[in-house]
């Protein structure tokens, strides 16, 4: 049994118990049950002793008396409560009074038990543990809400730093798309006129020129032509990101067989076979996805109209063919899960380009869909090495995904997703 006064740091108990009574005997047999279960008990034997205590050290719970001289038990318990430092101690009341005035009493000023006397020891020891691990748990429970506060507010300024930097990079973005439209349509005028005065001193000059300086004049058209489609898909690049998508239903099979048609009239496409698969339909802005797919025919034409028995496939078909080539899905888009992407789009529609062209290597398929990445000599194969980018751009802005799988010598399929339903 220790007393306030007499205080032995160097002894480590469980936890510590102040017990509170102007009774020796009572003091007694309560430090010793309790010494005899390893808890630290501190004993006052009046109200003042044990008030004056608590400013040398903080108990985890008090056992406290209620009939004692000078200051009774309810009054020393609205003491500790009214202290800032105290407040939290758990205080269980022994008392012989048995009334129920009392017992609402001891809660009302804010004693959490109340004990009556004669005790028993197991009940005594029961309730204590019970009040210890309440007290546990709640320290547990504030300290879990202090970690979340701070995580809250560690989490709020990140956002807020986020938030900062989406509203920097949209400007920066706003203003590319503005200057990447204002300088294509200023390089219009010139070109124009380098193209006009070209053509015209071909015409007055075809008699004059021999075959080589017609060539010449040739190369500048060509140069030419090639500049103007540039500045046409830099127009559209920028477009995707300005304009507004005007969602409905589609039904692509109409999109597909017009682009087909007009690229076919193009003689040395006469030869690719093309086959489509009926009710090809989905939701998306008729505008955009015409020139996506325009961009991904093309392709298919260029790559393969030059081969043995030429072929093109366009076809819709369902997610379980993405479960099954997760790797490819995870190799293109490596920091998303394709099982959360189906639980969030359950019934989104995927679809497919494949020709059996001259491919390319796999380790390229991240580049392909950058500004003026090209995978085959410029030279070797038309086009200004926009025309993919354009494509994902649209179908980020449909919120799908596209991806690719080829072979070199075998062919390239391109799939990409677009929405179920009007979202």
């Amino acid at each position: 049994m220790t007393y306030s006064h007499d205080i032995d740091e160097n002894k480590k108990k469980k936890d510590t118990i102040l017990v509170v009574d102007d009774l020796p005997e009572n003091l007694s047999l309560l430090a010793n049950l309790l010494e005899s279960k390893n808890y630290d008990v501190r004993v006052c034997r009046s109200g003042n002793l044990a008030l004056k205590s608590l400013t040398s050290f903080t108990p985890e719970l008090i056992l406290l008396d209620v009939k004692m001289p000078n200051l009774n038990g309810y009054e020393i318990c609205a003491k500790i409560k009214e202290n800032q430092l105290t407040k939290n101690i758990p205080i269980i009341f022994l008392s012989a009074l048995d009334s129920t005035f009392d017992k609402v009493t001891a809660f009302k000023v804010g004693g959490v038990d109340y004990i009556t006397k004669p005790f028993h020891e197991e009940e005594v020891l029961a309730r204590i543990e019970t009040q210890l691990k309440i007290k546990q748990q709640t320290k547990n429970l504030e300290k879990e809400i202090q970690i979340r506060k701070q995580a809250e507010l560690h989490l709020e300024e990140i956002n807020k730093i986020l938030s900062e930097k989406t509203q920097q990079l949209e400007l920066i973005n706003q203003d590319l798309q503005a200057f990447n439209y204002t300088v294509s349509h200023d390089l219009r005028n010139p070109l124009t006129i380098i193209f006009s005065a070209s053509t015209l001193l071909k015409d007055r000059c075809i008699n004059i020129l021999d075959k080589k300086d017609q060539r010449f004049l040739d190369m500048i058209q060509e140069a030419g032509q090639r500049m103007n489609q540039i500045i046409n898909d830099l127009i559209v690049l920028s477009q995707i990101g300005n304009d507004q998508l005007f969602i409905q239903f589609i039904n692509l099979n109409d999109i597909i067989k017009e682009i087909i048609e007009k690229l076919k009239y193009n003689s040395k496409y006469a030869n690719v076979n093309v086959i489509i698969e009926d009710n090809i339909t989905g939701f998306g802005d008729p505008r955009f996805l015409r020139i996506a797919l325009e961009n991904l025919l093309d392709n298919a034409f260029k790559y393969s109209y030059q081969r043995e028995n030429p072929c093109i496939k366009i076809s819709q078909i369902s997610w379980e063919y993405l479960e099954n080539h997760e790797n490819l899905f995870l190799t293109q888009y490596p920091h998303l899960s394709l099982q959360k992407i189906k639980e969030e789009n359950n019934s989104a529609s995927v679809y497919f380009i494949t020709d059996n062209g001259i491919g390319f290597e796999m380790e390229y398929a991240q580049d392909i869909f950058s500004p003026f990445k090209r995978l085959i000599n410029s030279h070797e194969i038309e086009g200004t090495g926009i025309g993919l980018s354009i494509v994902k751009r649209i179908i980020d802005r449909h919120q799908g995904f596209i991806l690719c799988e080829s072979e070199i010598n075998k062919g390239s399929t391109f799939y990409f997703t677009l929405p179920a339903k009007i979202q």
